[in-house]
């Protein structure tokens, strides 16, 4: 590795080795190993503090060493080996968390690794101001030990990061966001439950609620439950029909035959497909549009409740539909929501495999009182029940929570367009690709 150093230093070390006059000096390796939380370790080979720049490196000597570094002229990742022997009184700067704990609770990964090798003469104190050679950088890579005595890592310098896979984010249909972190935007105070945002709302435990089963006092009006899937296939005539005054002008479209399904959208998300309808053969041939045969599909029946939605989902193979829409139809008239499928159909997204489970799926309850207080657990499910929502929750309460309890909750979210658009109303930061073809459907 290419470094600078000192005038000073250089004439230093032409006068002690290489012209040959001899002569003996001290050599300290000082380190600084920075976390990505802020806090900065700075340990120095010697057996007292060492002074250099400004900044103070404990004296570690004995407690801290590393492995040789090679160095090569070619494009190689060089590497070393960090060892540190730490005992309990040993902490983090600023804080009371042991470095050893530090680094079984993940704090170390990725950590920036800087060594240098400070020069000095035999005079004491000791003279730092002949300067460093920069003698490593990098980041932890791995932890090689961890015990209770010492932990070895190994850092590797950022010619490793010429081996990372590109592009960075991978092209799915899934948002790739994490809900309420900084790509996603939103914040989880907003969504809080009781919150600024639902004034009046205090969650409650119900009577007959278990370790597993929460019954609780929620509105799953306010908090919608899972969308249920259209229980009908669109038929004919009511909802498809060819047309030919939709044809391409000048185009022949060729004999195809369809396959369609549908979905419900809402706040909940959106829901399993259909049974699906097809086969649906359109004829096709002529010009000039007059008798080129395009297949058009009407709307579902309106499910009734508020904000609701529908996707429409088309394939020329059984089990093979892709979604046709963007944002989902809001139009359930069979007057003016008729929607026209062109031939090819659009390449997008299946249907869903999985169903919604309403509001508070995959979110968080966080018990506020009772034999459970503080306690956080996963809500795996939400669904109707005679008082309310009913969440279930993972894993197992240590005990059953009282009627009367209270908690707090945060929504959940399946990472679909749907609920990122119905139920966050944060389309404009979902970080999918749900349009992008598949790759055996590219040319």
């Amino acid at each position: 590795m290419k470094t600078q150093i000192s005038s000073a230093l250089q004439t230093f070390l032409d006068a002690q080795c290489i012209s040959g006059t001899g002569g003996a000096y001290r050599v300290i390796d000082l380190f600084t190993i920075s976390l990505l939380g802020g806090e900065v370790l700075n340990l120095a080979s010697w057996a007292n503090p060492v002074v250099y720049n400004g900044v103070t490196y404990a004296a570690a000597q004995g407690y801290v060493d590393r492995s040789t570094i090679k160095q090569a002229l070619k494009c190689e990742v060089s590497q070393i080996k960090l060892t540190i022997r730490a005992t309990p009184a040993m902490t983090l700067p600023g804080s009371s968390m042991p470095i050893l704990q530090a680094v079984q609770l993940g704090l170390f990964a990725g950590a920036y690794v800087v060594v240098q090798r400070l020069f000095a003469p035999l005079t004491d104190p000791l003279d730092t101001s002949l300067g460093t050679v920069n003698w490593f950088t990098g980041n932890i890579a791995e932890i090689e030990e961890l015990d209770r005595a010492h932990v070895t890592f190994t850092a590797k310098d950022p010619t490793a990061l010429l081996s990372s896979q590109y592009p960075r984010n991978q092209f799915q249909t899934a948002c790739r966001h994490t809900l309420f972190d900084p790509g996603c935007g939103l914040s989880a105070a907003a969504f809080m439950v009781p919150g600024s945002s639902y004034p009046g709302v205090t969650p409650t435990v119900l009577l007959g609620s278990t370790t597993t089963t929460i019954l609780t006092n929620l509105s799953t009006t306010t908090f919608p439950i899972e969308v249920a899937a259209p229980p009908a296939a669109v038929t004919a005539p009511g909802h498809w029909s060819i047309t030919h005054s939709g044809g391409r002008p000048g185009v022949n479209n060729p004999s195809a035959t369809y396959y369609v399904v549908v979905t419900y959208t809402g706040p909940g998300g959106e829901s399993l497909g259909s049974p699906e309808a097809g086969p649906l053969n359109i004829s096709g041939g002529g010009q000039v549009g007059t008798t080129n045969e395009l297949l058009q599909v009407v709307p579902p029946n309106n499910p009734g409740y508020a904000n609701a939605g529908w996707n429409l989902y088309v394939g020329l193979g059984q089990g093979d539909e892709q979604l046709q829409n963007g944002a989902p139809y809001t139009d359930f008239s069979t007057d003016t929501g008729t929607i026209l499928v062109g031939f090819p159909p659009y390449q997008g997204s299946p249907p869903p495999y999985l169903p919604t489970s309403g509001w508070f799926a995959l979110g968080q309850i966080i018990f506020t009182s009772g034999a459970c207080k503080g306690l956080t657990r996963l809500i795996s499910g939400h669904a109707s029940g005679t008082g309310g929502g009913v969440l279930t929750v993972l894993p197992p309460l240590p005990v059953t929570p009282a009627a009367g309890d209270t908690f707090s909750a945060l929504p959940g979210d399946d990472r679909t367009i749907a609920s990122c658009n119905g139920k966050f109303n944060n389309l404009i930061m979902f970080g999918g690709t749900p349009y992008v073809p598949l790759p055996e459907m590219s040319v």
